[in-house]
């Protein structure tokens, strides 16, 4: 992917966050000429180092663009935030991270994950979390401890539920598109 459809994806995003907080209506976008299959993608909001909104997907539903628009739109309003919602007035302090997801792979043990490369997406029958590469290098944690995390906090299982066979672990790889501070 070249600079300026870098480019593209990020404004995207953008207009159709504006938008979803009632600022202009957002573009009509052709499709990228050649856009490359992703594993799916997500939309980071940020205020600084404070996340304001996180959403994605791991199955990218029709065109790349259309379903950027969407799940920026979503990542605006994330429900995690409902105490604070977001307003047309936090625009200009709002940074948007745009990860395009590689394909998932089944993981075999948490040897198969290496921290600030791969992320995880953790699944047992209805129940599923996921992390993007970065929160467990943020954060300083051990796979151990990104496993655990994720079955606790995300997924809602029991912390130790990685090690079930039952549980089943993918990791994934991103592309990872940010705006200029």
């Amino acid at each position: 992917m070249n600079g300026d459809e870098r480019q593209i994806l990020l404004q995207v995003a953008r207009a159709a966050l504006i938008e979803e907080l009632g600022g202009a209506p957002a573009p009509l976008w052709s499709e990228l000429e050649a856009s490359p299959s992703y594993g799916g993608l997500f939309v980071s909001l940020y205020d600084g180092a404070d996340l304001r909104g996180c959403i994605g997907t791991f199955a990218v539903d029709g065109a790349l663009l259309g379903s950027l628009a969407q799940i920026a739109r979503h990542a605006g309003r994330d429900p995690r935030f409902i105490d604070r919602p977001m307003t047309l007035a936090d625009l200009p302090r709002l940074r948007v991270t745009v990860s395009l997801l590689g394909a998932l792979e089944r993981a075999a043990s948490p040897a198969d994950f290496v921290i600030g490369v791969h992320g995880v997406l953790i699944r047992r029958a209805l129940a599923s979390g996921c992390f993007l590469p970065e929160v467990a290098a943020e954060r300083g944690w051990t796979v151990e401890e990104l496993l655990t995390y994720c079955c606790a906090h995300k997924a809602e299982l029991p912390p130790d539920a990685w090690r079930d066979p039952d549980t089943h672990l993918y990791r994934f790889t991103t592309e990872v598109l940010r705006e200029a501070t």
